[in-house]
């Protein structure tokens, strides 16, 4: 990813209203999972380590990063964590050998070019019980600039993304959309990104002024009412838990 793309994750994860209504959503989802109290959770591509406060709240977090920067930031604000270099799919070495009771992909399986060797890998870490959390970037039609400043290979839908879980090996528990109502918005700002060949840097992920911010939160948030339990009809991301077939 580029740099100043990565500073501007970096300085809004814990702010901006995209990386607070996903983790509550996905918290959402993590709390309904039947996995062992304790165990140990690895997070694949963990970035700046936004995620992990959250997700040691269900167990031992293990993550790696390939990005050094990234990894540095992870593990000095992370310090309960056991944080490494690694990647997918041929970066595996500091957790070959080991299971855990969920592995975590957010926004990780779009930044690989070869995605099904990396689940194929991802099932040599789980056990009978365990779980693998996946959230993607949603629609192949809305790949624009914005995918490419964050070194993105593609976007899914649910179909494909359930697709490629069972051809290598997973029974899909769940899987859905989620940023439901903001989706009209992002969707235009994606397509005019591509049409106007706007280019640049940005991740597009700077805070806007706090009452847009908090709307945007509390529509985002509102999403956790029914996941996952329900899907929503369609949205940005694409978000699966499954477990080894």
């Amino acid at each position: 990813m580029d740099r100043q793309a990565f500073d501007e994750m970096i300085a809004t994860q814990g702010t901006h209203w995209w990386f607070r209504g996903k983790r509550k959503t996905i918290e959402k989802v993590v709390s309904s999972l039947d996995f062992p109290e304790e165990g140990d959770i690895l997070e694949i591509g963990c970035g700046a380590g936004g995620n992990i406060g959250m997700l040691s709240r269900y167990g031992t977090v293990w993550a790696i990063e390939i990005d050094d920067y990234a990894l540095g930031f992870a593990a000095k604000t992370n310090s309960g964590a056991v944080v490494k270099k690694g990647w997918l799919p041929d970066g595996l070495s500091p957790v070959l050998g080991r299971t855990f009771c969920m592995v975590c992909l957010f926004d990780v399986l779009e930044h690989i070019e070869d995605d099904e060797e990396s689940l194929c890998l991802v099932r040599e870490l789980l056990d009978d019980k365990s779980k693998v959390l996946i959230t993607v970037p949603a629609y192949q039609w809305l790949f624009s600039q914005h995918d490419k400043n964050l070194g993105h290979f593609r976007r899914y839908s649910r179909k494909i993304l359930n697709q490629k879980l069972v051809r290598n090996g997973y029974a899909v528990l769940y899987s859905g959309y989620m940023n439901m109502f903001s989706f009209p918005f992002m969707a235009a700002s994606r397509l005019f990104d591509r049409y106007a060949r706007k280019q640049g840097t940005s991740s597009g992920t700077k805070t806007p002024p706090w009452p847009v911010n908090a709307a945007l939160l509390f529509a985002f948030s509102l999403e956790s009412l029914w996941i996952p339990r329900f899907s929503s009809p369609f949205g940005g991301s694409v978000i699966a838990v499954a477990e080894k077939r």
